[in-house]
């Protein structure tokens, strides 16, 4: 696959280049590609909107209680004293969530829940724990409900529901651009790229539910997308601009954001150099662009946060978790747990927090085997409020077709050293931000379990901010073949993608419908 992975593109500012008779052709082309894969993906979502039931996405309840209090806001409602129930807790009361039991499907009781949603008033005066969430996704989400502001909760719901779906488009359109990117000699790629999105069921699940996840998700493939242009293209201000609010947008979203930053501002400062030697020095100026546009409007937040609001800057920047003063012990706890989170535990691991708490092992909820367990099965699927997956016989042949599209994935690389050793810094980049991620999930995770004795935290939902990397794996592991292999193996994986989809809407319907 010695054209895998293309050559820069000549900088701007070059002598000016014939456009072949063909490129507007092959441009719409691309554009009715993406637009496809974005279609499947919001039909994909929406049939997520409708079969799973009211409140059972992860944390919904909380994520609906915080774009109600938003939308609230919007209309400058005041809480009028009125010792009316909320409707949230009536709701729960009356159709529980997963977690707790099967949603009763009883048109008695549907009735009932129905009318006291009536009389009830949305929910306050007090906040729920989402309040720790910085507020964008909060804000989008309100806009179409207080339009409809005069429906009861149910239908408000399925409101920020539908409202995801373009939050979800965008994702999928973004790990499209940015296989395009990686990827500019093989058009067909990206549409595999774009489409293994599309159809991945936990990632449609998750657009279904109310999560400020789901513009997380979408911040992170932007900024994939951009990081990756930057490279390709050079880092322009207007380039630079684009990944500093793609960061942006992730930080006012939820704190995972933070593990990218690292890693990019390695790469910005990378392409400030490159454009310094290389003489462009107006390039140089997309290197604080990207500064400003991500740490003005940030630090204009924070202040909004701690002196308007009075919150905690913890809520905003690390989740609420604060680091021990013994730093020491602490890095030395967290470095155990990260490998236990990934690896079986070895020597004394099982045994060293026993400080913390009373139990052995210490953590009892930790699989044995996390990397089949909890990361590779959870990706394959596992919905509701964390409780019903696809059985070991889906799980097992999915296993083997991920390691095996790894495999072709390796060997494209392989074959393309000449391209990879002009573009190493790129990919260095890339697996600099998936770590980036990997620690801030972990950290974030050990943080939960000490203070909340030793509850379960991890789930493959916290790593779907890489996301794009996944479409970039499987566009390569099929142009990594004879063209006519890898076409017919794309079409091979797209109807198993299908049938992927299609099986998770299986196990729902059978978890609560029957």
């Amino acid at each position: 696959m010695t054209d895998a992975v293309a050559a820069p593109a000549p900088p701007e500012g070059a002598s000016a280049v014939r456009v072949p008779a063909g490129a507007s052709r092959r441009r719409a082309n691309w554009r009715r590609a993406l637009l496809v894969c974005v279609l499947v993906g919001v039909v994909h979502g929406l049939v997520w909107t409708v079969i799973n039931p009211p409140m059972q996405g992860p944390d919904e309840f909380t994520h609906v209680a915080q774009v109600d209090a938003m939308a609230r806001f919007l209309g400058a409602d005041r809480y009028d004293g009125t010792a009316r129930p909320s409707e949230l807790g009536l709701f729960i009361g009356g159709v529980p969530f997963s977690a707790e039991g099967y949603p009763s499907w009883s048109p008695d009781q549907d009735r009932l829940v129905r009318d006291q949603l009536a009389q009830a008033r949305w929910w306050g005066p007090g906040p729920s724990y989402g309040v720790a969430n910085p507020p964008l996704y909060y804000l989008i989400a309100a806009l179409p409900v207080r339009v409809f502001s005069g429906l009861d909760l149910i239908d408000r719901l399925w409101i920020m529901r539908l409202a995801n779906l373009f939050i979800f488009a965008a994702t999928i359109a973004f790990c499209f651009l940015f296989v395009r990117e990686l990827l500019p000699r093989h058009p067909w790629a990206w549409t595999v790229g774009g489409l293994v999105v599309a159809l991945h069921p936990l990632t449609a699940f998750m657009a279904g539910s109310v999560s400020v996840d789901n513009l997380l998700f979408a911040a992170s493939a932007a900024l994939f997308f951009a990081v990756a242009r930057a490279f390709r293209r050079g880092l322009t201000v207007r380039r630079g601009a684009g990944i500093g609010l793609a960061l942006l947008v992730g930080l006012l979203t939820k704190g995972t954001m933070f593990g990218f930053i690292p890693a990019v501002a390695l790469a910005v400062a990378v392409f400030a150099v490159r454009a310094w030697r290389a003489g462009a020095r107006r390039h140089v100026l997309g290197a604080p662009a990207a500064a400003l546009a991500l740490a003005l409007p940030f630090w204009v937040w924070l202040q909004i946060n701690t002196q308007v609001l009075g919150r905690a800057s913890g809520g905003t920047t690390t989740g609420g978790y604060s680091v021990p003063p013994d730093r020491l012990e602490y890095l030395r706890h967290v470095a155990s747990y990260t490998w236990q989170v990934f690896l079986p535990p070895i020597g004394p691991m099982r045994d060293q927090y026993q400080d913390f708490f009373a139990t052995n092992p210490p953590f009892p909820a930790f699989p044995q085997y996390p990397l089949w367990e909890t990361w590779l099965q959870g990706f394959v699927g596992r919905f509701g409020w964390h409780q019903f997956e696809f059985p070991v016989w889906v799980n097992v042949p999915a296993a083997l077709i991920f390691l095996a599209l790894g495999a072709l994935a390796a060997r494209a690389l392989w074959r393309a050293t000449g391209h990879l050793r002009r573009r190493r810094a790129e990919l260095l980049t890339y697996v600099l931000m998936a770590a980036g991620v990997f620690m801030l999930v972990t950290v974030a995770g050990y943080g939960w379990r000490t203070s909340r004795g030793g509850l379960s935290f991890e789930q493959a939902r916290y790593l779907l901010p890489l996301i794009p990397l996944y479409s970039a794996v499987v566009a390569a592991a099929v142009v990594g073949l004879r063209r006519h292999t890898g076409l017919a193996l794309s079409a091979v994986l797209l109807v198993l993608a299908t049938g992927h989809a299609l099986g998770a809407f299986v196990l729902t319907l059978e978890r609560y419908y029957v």
